[in-house]
């Protein structure tokens, strides 16, 4: 419709007047009725309620609204006027008429972040997300509340919750995917180096070459997905669970899954095998690190981590490609700088056939790091 349109593009003025005149010509389209007087709250001066009676008066045929329709139309002006106690009056009144409604309990949520007194509600926020999790509205201030208030173990709780129901794997992991890059969510997982190396000890591959190149035809979101699994389950998934995932994704989006499950166990290898710089720097550093998927896919960039105010991407084409040229230790990128993990010292160990270095190795390595980082 031209007049959705013009709100689209902020004319709301002039999608106030189109809609007018469209429901002149179709007085019995509720729908519209409705669009047009709740577009009136944030155009008219009238409130919408006075707008309906004086349309009521003048339009035959106007379509009839009922009582909780005029309400809700009612409770939208009062907010949009900062009458917030007399909002929640309302809302309180319709949650006691109607307790089992998710429209008002929902409006109840959206008032109380509104008015800056979220926090007493949030029993309610986490209910309303596990009855409806692909509500946007609801789920983005359920996200952002206990994320930022760093409540993980509750949130990471709820979301598994949300993950078991078959009917929102698929695009609900999607979300995730998003949310897990937006938060860094893999900062916030209790995974630490010694954990992880432990976790090697589960797998089996038949070929753990790292000079394999499957992980770089991949689609960017099945490293995308392996992250985001990690950061919220605290446990890093097996081929075959993370192929279950991205399977169920890409059915509830009607598209086929353009690799097989072979491809990832090809890959797993080379992702573990950069996973471990993180959770060394993670465990052993001071510094805020970042696993950017696109970095690694594109540049083999294992992780950015912020060093004495400058963003240091680590670099591990050398070691994961078994091959060692005469390049600069660190060199200006486009964000930042690039430093390229060394190819002379070795992995003190290879687990399930991944080289895997120590703390001990580590330590000499960031102190190489720094030496470099200093010359810049």
């Amino acid at each position: 419709m031209e007049a959705e349109a013009l709100v689209g593009l902020e004319k709301k003025v002039e999608a106030f007047n189109k809609m007018r005149s469209i429901l002149l010509n179709e007085p019995e389209n509720k729908n519209l009725l409705r669009k047009y007087l709740k577009l009136s709250i944030q155009t008219g001066k009238k409130s919408p309620l006075e707008l309906y009676d004086m349309l009521g008066n003048t339009v035959p045929q106007l379509s009839t609204l009922n009582d909780e329709e005029l309400t809700d139309l009612e409770v939208d002006y009062l907010i949009h006027h900062k009458q917030y106690q007399e909002a929640e009056e309302k809302i309180a009144q319709m949650i006691q008429q109607f307790p089992e409604r998710f429209h008002w309990r929902r409006k109840n949520v959206l008032l109380k972040q509104e008015m800056g007194i979220l926090e007493q509600i949030i029993d309610e926020l986490e209910i309303l997300f596990l009855y409806n999790p692909i509500d946007i509205g609801i789920r983005k201030i359920f996200d952002d509340y206990f994320i930022e208030s760093n409540q993980l173990e509750r949130w990471k709780k709820a979301i598994q919750k949300v993950k078991r129901i078959s009917s929102y794997n698929g695009k609900f992991s999607i979300h995730l995917r998003d949310l897990s890059i937006k938060h860094n969510l893999l900062s916030k997982s209790l995974i630490d180096y010694n954990e992880f190396i432990a976790s090697l000890e589960t797998f089996e591959f038949e070929n753990s070459d790292l000079t394999n190149i499957t992980y770089q035809k991949l689609p960017l979101y099945a490293l995308e997905t392996f992250i985001t699994q990690t950061s919220i389950e605290d446990k890093i998934p097996k081929p075959d669970e993370l192929w279950e995932i991205i399977y169920k994704e890409r059915v509830s989006e009607d598209k086929e899954v353009p690799f097989q499950i072979e491809d990832l166990n090809l890959a797993f290898p080379v992702w573990l095998f950069a996973l471990q710089f993180y959770f060394l720097f993670k465990t052993y550093s001071n510094y805020n690190c970042y696993f950017k998927p696109f970095l690694f896919q594109q540049d083999q960039i294992a992780l950015v981590a912020e060093i004495d105010d400058l963003k240091i991407q680590v670099d591990i084409q050398q070691p994961l490609k078994d091959r060692s040229q005469n390049l600069k230790p660190i060199i200006k990128a486009e964000e930042g700088w690039r430093w390229r993990w060394p190819k002379d010292i070795s992995p003190e160990q290879a687990i399930k056939g991944i080289p895997v270095f120590s703390e001990s190795q580590f330590h000499e390595i960031f102190e190489l790091l720094k030496s470099n980082i200093a010359e810049i």
